[in-house]
């Protein structure tokens, strides 16, 4: 095991050498930014993740039973997967254990009685529609608009940077 991750490092470590190449060596540089941007994207993300998580898991529990111990794991660990697509509806009942997709009363409300948890419901599924707005469009396309930046910095300025990298 030791030896795997020694020559991963090995081989991140021989693309320093490939920085004296007119055309790789600018390449390499722009993934070295890129990671860096990307760390800078991904403290943004984690508040987007922790702070939706920690409002939609308060909401999907009774009242009083919220324990941060307890539902942290189902906090980074659903709303992780629901910002790459899976949403975990077959979890997501309301009360009288009604499914989403229930085959024979598509046509009623998706929660049944005049509960007042079927309200949280109500607002726990329109977070999750905000959510996957703001996670997969907004922030998407910032990540993308910032590496975009920093090839087109990199790409202007690239035979000075060869010149100081030789």
């Amino acid at each position: 095991m030791i030896m795997s991750v020694v020559t991963v490092f090995l081989f991140l470590r021989l693309t320093m050498f490939i920085t004296s190449d007119l055309t790789l060596g600018p390449i390499v540089l722009m993934l070295i930014e890129m990671a860096s941007t990307f760390a800078n994207f991904f403290v943004i993300y984690l508040v987007v993740l922790v702070g939706f998580g920690t409002a939609y898991s308060g909401l999907l529990v009774e009242v009083g039973t919220f324990s941060l111990k307890r539902n942290l794991p189902g906090i980074f660990y659903y709303t992780y997967f629901q910002s790459l697509g899976e949403l975990f509806l077959e979890d997501f009942q309301g009360p009288g254990s009604y499914y989403l997709n229930d085959k024979d009363s598509i046509e009623d409300d998706w929660y049944r009685g005049s509960d007042i948890n079927g309200f949280y419901y109500g607002v726990a599924l329109t977070l999750l529609i905000i959510f996957m707005i703001v996670s997969n469009l907004m922030l998407l396309n910032i990540l993308i608009a910032m590496f975009t930046e920093s090839y087109d910095r990199i790409s202007s300025e690239q035979k000075i940077i060869w010149k100081f990298q030789r």
